[in-house]
């Protein structure tokens, strides 16, 4: 026999549905005022009501708005039944031009995640004002939905909404969790000052939270006030796959501003106008908004500047804004000038801003000094939706794409905040030299000799001294090592890459019987492993011939040149000049500057128009060098930056910012010098003018012989 049978559900489902599909009474309340938006309100008043006997504990409280509305029919057919399709289904715009917000129908349910006495007045232009009455506590007691009462009255005399006045009003009693905690509650507001974007004009709609005790939200300054003290200010507007408008701003605090000028970037370079997900010699993945239906973006960011170097300087009221940093800090989403959560909440590295400054020693932000706020449009934006539990966004690949553009759009704004920030250091922190650590401990050494006799002893000081002095020595010697070490690291790096190429393609010729192919592959591989052996080995300074060195250096990268489809314009094979250098460690700085080289042509350029120019020469004055110039961008930061530990110019910030750092301070340590002449310094003669293969050009300099 075939039975017919309906699920029974029990009346417990709406209290888990409004218990865990909403994480915490802040997006419970954010819900309700959602709901108010929806209604086209054009604000939201929010009033907790404290107790009598203890103004510090809230007891009631009361959400308020001059929307629409719902009537009689609306109560018993949309608002009383969950998970109604009814927003979902109006996609077109309201008669205040919004589009709803609430798409799963049980963001009513987020009022019982607050309290277990509900009152409800509504009224729309029409109607008469009803009151919805729903007591919460009976869920324990009854066993069908059937028996759960909620009651509902139409009044002929309005209770709230008089003189023709519409919207709706809830009361919640009987609170649930913990509402005497002043922090709670002052976080509460806090979230409900987010709803909308601080850096819009949001007068269609506010939202105001009040109390009958006016010390629960005093002293909590506004996001206006705290933005005046950024120091760094960033815009963006992107578009299917590029990067429209470009602002950057560095506005130094006027108490520091006859110290460092502020400087204006509204101008891209045609590689950083593109939003890539990997960009790398032989693939650039471009990110196309358009293919997953997401249109205009804009990306505001404001970071502040908690440098103790400058803590002489700090503007009034910094402890305030370091306070709101702390809970505000991070970048938020937003639709139609509406938040959605959680994405800036606290814990909530959605860009993986924290993760990324952890991973590089330095150059980086973080979110509890940036306030940031991503704005799309709710129309063309549909493919990005909403969880259920009202936690961001569904991690589709729509989600995925969304990311990897407002990364690879944070990473332009990083680059040009580092480059500020550099220069901060540089002008506050001028009495140190270039190396920190060994400025640090002469610092260290001159307090200890200059402190008083009478308050040191003689031995403590000595000993002091002793233990500084060893230091020094010490750090010295780890200093030279490292330099060997990371130069050495650079080069096998390159090395592995190549030989690893090398066995690949060989082995593909011999499947394809291409055995002349493959012969040519093992040959070069040979003469990259023979060549390969002298950084492995430490060699003195003595004098070598350059365009040998050149050659040497070659060698391990030339099937590169062909396999990029880059020509070598050779401008140095017929030079003699000799230089003083350590061999092996001179080509692994050369082989540093030419994947540089190779880099930066590749993602500039197409195949056909790839070139990368070397040439021997004695036009720097006191020195025979290695020049390098190559047909790609220009250097895209300030010349004194470009050896800056940790500083990177490359696309996504991918870069180490050691590699010309390490190049530099080695040309120091052999009384050397890297240098990056000007366009037309040098001669390089007319093929490489022809190719206009002179855009970036560094040179390693050596002492004459």
């Amino acid at each position: 026999m075939i039975i017919n049978q309906t699920f029974n559900i029990s009346p417990r489902v709406l209290k888990h549905l409004g218990n865990d599909l909403i994480k915490d009474e802040s997006i419970a309340i954010f819900e309700l005022v959602k709901n108010s938006y929806d209604a086209c309100a054009s604000r939201c008043d929010i009033f907790f009501q404290t107790s009598d006997n203890n103004p510090n504990i809230v007891n009631e409280i009361m959400i308020k708005d001059n929307g629409f509305g719902m009537n009689l029919f609306t109560i018993q057919n949309v608002w009383l039944t969950i998970g109604t399709d009814n927003k979902a289904k109006n996609t077109k715009e309201n008669s205040c031009g919004r589009l709803p917000l609430g798409e799963k129908g049980i963001g009513r349910l987020s009022v019982h995640k607050l309290g277990n006495i509900i009152e409800m007045y509504t009224k729309t232009r029409d109607d008469k004002e009803v009151h919805v009455y729903i007591d919460w506590n009976q869920i324990e007691n009854i066993h069908s939905l059937e028996q759960f009462i909620i009651k509902i009255e139409e009044k002929d005399n309005p209770v709230i909404f008089k003189n023709n006045s519409t919207g709706t009003f809830l009361k919640v009693r009987q609170l649930k969790g913990n509402w005497d905690s002043r922090g709670k509650l002052r976080d509460i507001y806090r979230t409900l000052l987010t709803f909308s974007t601080p850096f819009e004009s949001t007068e269609l709609f506010t939202v105001e939270a009040t109390s009958n005790n006016p010390k629960l939200f005093d002293n909590l300054p506004k996001v206006q006030d705290i933005l005046q003290t950024a120091m760094y200010k960033c815009e963006a507007t992107i578009s299917g796959s590029t990067i429209l408008e470009f602002d950057y701003e560095f506005a130094p605090w006027t108490t520091i501003i006859d110290k460092i000028e502020g400087r204006n970037k509204d101008a891209l370079d045609e590689i950083d106008k593109t939003l890539y997900q990997k960009i790398d010699t032989k693939k650039k993945e471009v990110i196309d908004l358009e293919d997953y239906e997401i249109g205009k973006i804009k990306f505001k960011l404001f970071v502040f500047e908690k440098n103790t170097l400058l803590k002489n300087f700090y503007p009034f009221g910094i402890q305030s804004v370091n306070e709101y940093l702390k809970y505000n800090g991070g970048v938020r989403v937003f639709r139609d000038g509406i938040r959605v959560f959680n994405y800036g909440e606290q814990g909530n590295d959605w860009l993986g801003i924290d993760a990324k400054r952890v991973g590089r020693v330095g150059g980086n932000i973080s979110n509890n000094i940036i306030l940031g706020a991503v704005n799309l449009d709710r129309k063309t934006s549909r493919a990005l939706e909403e969880k259920t539990n009202r936690e961001g966004f569904i991690e589709n690949e729509a989600y995925e794409a969304f990311e990897k553009a407002i990364e690879c759009v944070l990473s332009l704004f990083v680059r040009e905040i580092n480059l500020d920030k550099q220069r901060i250091k540089a002008v506050f922190n001028s009495e140190k030299r270039s190396e920190p650590v060994v400025s640090d401990l002469n610092d260290l050494e001159d307090y200890i000799r200059v402190a008083d006799d009478k308050d040191i002893a003689k031995e403590t000081k000595t000993q002091l001294l002793s233990y500084v002095g060893r230091i020094k020595n010490s750090y010295d010697n780890i200093k030279d090592l490292l330099i060997k070490q990371a130069g050495l690291g650079l080069s096998l790096g390159v090395i592995v890459h190549e030989t690893e190429k090398m066995i690949a393609r060989s082995i593909k010729a011999i499947q394809e019987k291409n055995y002349d192919d493959s012969l040519y592959y093992v040959q070069m591989l040979n003469k990259i492993v023979e060549r390969s052996s002298y950084i492995l080995k430490k060699s003195d300074i003595k004098s070598i011939q350059l365009s040998k060195l050149v050659e040497k250096a070659l060698d391990t990268v030339r099937f590169r040149f062909k396999d990029h489809k880059i020509k070598l314009i050779n401008e140095y094979s017929s030079s003699e000049l000799m230089g003083k250098l350590p061999e092996t460690q001179s080509i692994s700085m050369l082989l540093n500057l030419l994947d540089n080289a190779i880099f930066w042509t590749c993602i500039s350029k197409d195949e056909s128009n790839r070139s990368i120019t070397i040439k021997v020469t004695d036009a720097i004055d006191g020195y025979h060098s290695i020049v390098i110039a190559d047909s790609g961008n220009e250097f895209n930061m300030p010349e004194e930056m470009l050896t800056t530990p940790f500083v990177s110019g490359k696309p996504l910030n991918s870069g180490t910012g050691l590699g010309l750092y390490l190049v530099d301070l080695f040309m120091k340590e052999i009384g050397g010098k890297l240098k990056f002449p000007e366009k037309g310094d040098i001669d390089f003669g007319s093929e490489a003018d022809e190719r206009d293969s002179t855009h970036a050009v560094v040179a390693l300099c050596f002492k004459k012989n």
